[in-house]
């Protein structure tokens, strides 16, 4: 566990961010591991008292249904819910970090990856205007050429 390396290594973990899925659930969950990990060891009576934070579209029904379930979260962070009005839509963007220093980084873990290095989008058209598809390239790969044909694999396609 984090924590625990975090405070063999001589630092105080502060707490955890949790940002996707049952937020109550694993508040729950986080919290019971923690105090299990602190009675086992006292090194880390720390942990059991660590803030949970969470964030994830959190509105005033989804507070609601996490407090019927009695979760274990401190703190909530309150974004998009917070600055736009219910009635209007709002845009739900999130920033990947891909490359630092012209060095790539890439995020690995259960059901989600990123794909490293900075990239380019490019819109394609075909004769008519209609638009065809998205492309993402790498923003030192060379671009399509206007007039001449070109070949796009899918990242999801298999044997590629």
């Amino acid at each position: 566990m984090v924590g625990m390396a975090l405070m063999d290594a001589g630092y105080t973990p502060v707490g955890v961010r949790l940002d996707s899925g049952d937020l109550a659930e694993l508040s729950i969950l986080v919290r019971e591991k923690w105090k299990s990990v602190a009675a086992e060891d006292p090194r880390y009576e720390k942990l059991a008292s660590c803030t949970i934070m969470a964030s994830d579209n959190i509105n005033e029904e989804s507070l609601l249904e996490m407090n019927e379930r009695h979760h274990e979260i401190n703190s909530f962070g309150i974004g998009t819910n917070l600055v736009t009005c219910q009635a209007q839509p709002a845009l739900g963007l999130v920033f990947k970090l891909v490359e630092i220093n012209d060095r790539p980084r890439m995020k690995i873990c259960s059901g989600k990856s990123t794909l490293p290095c900075k990239k380019s989008i490019i819109r394609m058209y075909n004769s008519s205007t209609s638009r065809v598809l998205d492309l993402i390239v790498l923003c030192d790969q060379p671009l399509p050429r206007l007039g001449k044909e070109s070949t796009f694999y899918s990242p999801t396609d298999q044997g590629v």
